[in-house]
């Protein structure tokens, strides 16, 4: 079996086409949405589709589907009509509630606080969009059933044995990545240096049941918060402890990696680790549909 998803950036001539044709049969399709469609969603303001100019002699030789860069440089491009923002926006959201697709992804955002943001840039996802990647980038994913750590006679999660889940999934998907064959050289040589693993969860709507938390309540988001920053938190932790008796991610560039946006989010306890030990794997967390796996755990998706 294959999948795939397809992405267009919000810029594009062709994105009416692209959104109302539902024109892909077995595959996801999303759109690109930038901080500035967004604005003018806002502010109702005309949004204009450009392209490079096909005929400039640097258009076969330089063209990369980066169009700021382009503009930056100085070269050409050619506009392809108007159309105000918000009825772009409006049909987007009424084919996604028809057809489910297209979706939306904020690369230029997601790029902002990435990573591994010296070392290449976020161009796509994996076809359920739960992992954004680079170009040769793989996803390497494995989902923690939270209601397997429920504790009924506390009426709590059990969160010793929380732990200890999360840093043997630390720990088995960062083996994965030398135990898996090459796609291609370039891929695997990608996730040799990078070693990206991502950590996910299901079960949380069975979880909040147990609770006797309604779901989007204000318990519910601080309960949701505390959750998820206590696994981010012990996933960043086995990391580094792995660096430490098996070495960090050869790509690692501490003093880089420690500005990035995400990282500026944890804990200083956390920050000293990555300084002093460095980190095994690039990226750790995300969050998968856990679509077939929670079907087969019995409980539900994802984080839905």
């Amino acid at each position: 079996t294959a999948a795939l998803m397809f992405i267009l950036d919000d810029w594009h001539p062709d994105l009416i086409t692209f959104v109302n044709k539902g024109i892909f049969n077995r595959a996801n399709y999303s759109v690109n949405v930038s901080d500035e469609f967004m604005r003018a969603v806002e502010n109702d303001d005309e949004w204009y589709w450009i392209f490079p100019e096909t005929d400039h002699p640097e258009y076969n030789a330089s063209w990369d589907g980066n169009i700021k860069g382009w503009i930056a440089r100085g070269l050409p491009i050619k506009q392809y009509g108007h159309h105000p923002a918000r009825k772009i926006w409006r049909q987007m959201g009424q084919m996604a509630w028809e057809t489910g697709n297209p979706g939306l992804v904020f690369l230029g955002r997601a790029n902002h606080i990435s990573n591994t943001w010296y070392l290449e840039k976020l161009v796509s996802t994996n076809p359920c969009g739960e992992q954004i990647l680079p170009v040769n980038g793989s996803c390497n994913l494995g989902a923690i059933n939270l209601v397997a750590h429920w504790d009924p006679g506390e009426g709590e999660l059990d969160w010793s044995q929380l732990s200890r889940t999360i840093e043997g999934a630390v720990l088995i998907l960062d083996r994965v990545i030398d135990a898996s064959p090459d796609i291609t050289q370039e891929i695997g040589d990608l996730q040799r240096r990078v070693r990206r693993i991502g950590i996910s969860t299901m079960g949380l709507a069975d979880l909040l049941i147990l609770k006797e938390l309604v779901y989007g309540s204000e318990e519910s988001i601080e309960y949701v918060d505390k959750l998820y920053s206590f696994i981010t938190d012990k996933a960043y932790k086995a990391s580094i402890k792995l660096a430490e008796v098996l070495g960090p991610a050869p790509a690692l560039e501490i003093d880089k990696f420690l500005l990035g946006g995400f990282i500026h989010t944890l804990s200083e306890e956390i920050r000293d680790g990555i300084e002093k030990h460095g980190i095994r794997n690039m990226t750790i967390t995300t969050q998968a549909p856990t679509g077939t796996t929670s079907i087969l755990a019995g409980v539900s998706s994802g984080i839905e």
